[in-house]
């Protein structure tokens, strides 16, 4: 029955990553745009999300009345997948038609919000339904599924939609309509696999109110070394991630072709390294995981420093490569990790308030941390004393962001140190010794995607022919 469970629960997932894969991203920006949406719009369209997160407190006072966390997700799932009905609708519907722009925003910010909602209630769900000892090994395969769902659905759209539109003679918003069309349909199939699924609601013997339970959240020390560190590793990474490809595009003057090719790597990184995370936390520990990962994502930060003065383009290129695999493999630790770390330490009784608070704590590092990193870099602050390589401005700006980035991810492990996880760390001594086996598998791995990929990268200049 176990595992009947998670088949449906990984297929559930890939069907409803299709949705997500068809309703967000380059696929959103290319309908807004299309519907009469400026740079503005694009802005605040892309800020809805994660501000709803919010909304995942109010699941904690609705899932208070209903015990069973499954019919309550598949409500607030269903109601996801008729509201994004209306977007795909609007062009074929007469008074949607003449607000199209004001239905897509309507329906973002009540489709956040739902699925923030269902966010929390589906963690915990999964929590009564997998065993805490197998959580790394389920995460890793779902992980797995969904990163390969997202990468083949950007090849198809990128490969195929233009194609279809030429050939069905279609404008712009109507084949984007069919497009979110095809999503709601997954989407909603998917919720058919979630209802086969066997759950028996847990019952607390006594339960306690909401503000006892956050009393007693908030008093939780595991609590507030975990937030600590995901607020602080979240906004680090993100200070400049995002940034990357504006940086190879701008400041080093690489193609646009290898910057894909660059995203697309990573992407498969993770792809590939999932199952081997999944088996490590398992075995070791999360923070084992985490710990071992962390300084591959710094060096990786940290080698963007020294690229511009490197005026070799294959060198160039090469080192790109080789940032683009470690990084791509470190960040599959790491999001398999913290991601199942809020769940074997969040309480059996009363899951929700935990996952919450996590998940919100995140949230908000990830959406503030670009703005800040986009006015830096836009205000030039800097105190390096290096302001220009060349014809390039403000690299000083780049460096300061860098290195605050990097100081940043050393802060988080400040944090996840504090963290006790119930695991094989009883001792510092065991902990040390997972940490040194995690690494040795990571260098392993690394050294070998590295070599695989360096035969076959193409021999031609990707650097701009104007700017070499």
């Amino acid at each position: 029955m176990k595992s009947k469970n998670q088949r449906n629960i990984l297929i559930e997932s890939s069907l409803s990553q299709v949705l997500i894969a068809l309703t967000s991203g380059t696929l959103l920006t290319g309908y807004a745009l299309s519907v009469g949406a400026d740079e503005s719009d694009i802005g605040l369209l892309a800020a809805i999300p994660p501000l709803c997160y919010f909304f995942q407190f109010l699941a904690i006072f609705i899932n208070k009345h209903f015990a069973n966390k499954k019919n309550l997700i598949l409500n607030f799932l269903f109601l996801h997948r008729a509201v994004w009905l209306s977007v795909a609708l609007s062009p074929f519907v007469p008074f949607f038609a003449t607000h199209k722009l004001g239905v897509l925003y309507l329906a973002l910010l009540v489709g956040s919000i739902l699925s923030a909602m269902a966010n929390p209630l589906w963690s915990g769900w999964v929590k009564d339904i997998i065993p805490e000892k197998g959580l790394g090994g389920f995460f890793s395969k779902r992980f797995t599924y969904t990163k390969a769902v997202s990468i083949i659905m950007g090849i198809l759209m990128g490969s195929l939609f233009l194609k279809w539109r030429e050939w069905t003679g279609l404008s712009q918003s109507k084949a984007f309509s069919y497009v979110f069309l095809l999503g709601v349909i997954m989407g909603t199939v998917a919720l058919l696999f979630m209802a086969k699924t066997s759950y028996t609601p847990q019952v607390v013997e006594k339960e306690q109110s909401l503000i006892e339970q956050f009393k007693i959240l908030f008093e939780n020390k595991n609590l507030k070394a975990l937030l600590g560190f995901l607020f602080v590793w979240n906004f680090s990474v993100n200070l400049t991630a995002p940034l990357f490809a504006m940086y190879m595009l701008k400041v080093l003057k690489i193609n646009i072709s290898y910057v894909i090719f660059l995203s697309v790597l990573s992407n498969i990184m993770n792809l590939v390294s999932f199952k081997t995370w999944g088996k490590l936390s398992d075995q070791y520990s999360n923070k084992s995981v985490i710990a071992a990962c962390a300084p591959a994502c710094l060096m990786g930060i940290l080698f963007w420093l020294a690229l511009p003065f490197i005026k070799s383009t294959s060198l160039l290129l090469l080192i790109l490569a080789f940032i683009y695999i470690l990084v791509g493999v470190a960040t599959a630790g790491i999001i398999l990790s913290t991601n199942t770390i809020g769940l074997k330490l969040a309480p059996s009784d009363s899951p929700i308030p935990f996952i919450a608070a996590c998940t919100t704590i995140s949230s908000i590092a990830s959406g503030l941390a670009p703005v800040i990193g986009g006015y830096w870099l836009e205000k030039g602050l800097t105190w390096w004393p290096i302001q220009s390589v060349g014809s390039v401005e403000k690299l000083g700006a780049w460096n300061w962001l860098f290195l605050v980035s990097g100081a940043g991810t050393l802060l988080a492990l400040r944090f996840l140190y504090k963290v006790q996880e119930n695991s094989i760390e009883k001792s510092r001594l065991q902990f040390r010794f997972a940490l040194l086996s995690i690494r040795r598998e990571m260098v392993s791995f690394t050294q070998m995607y590295s070599l695989a990929v360096m035969n076959y990268l193409p021999g031609v200049s990707f650097r701009k022919k104007n700017d070499v």
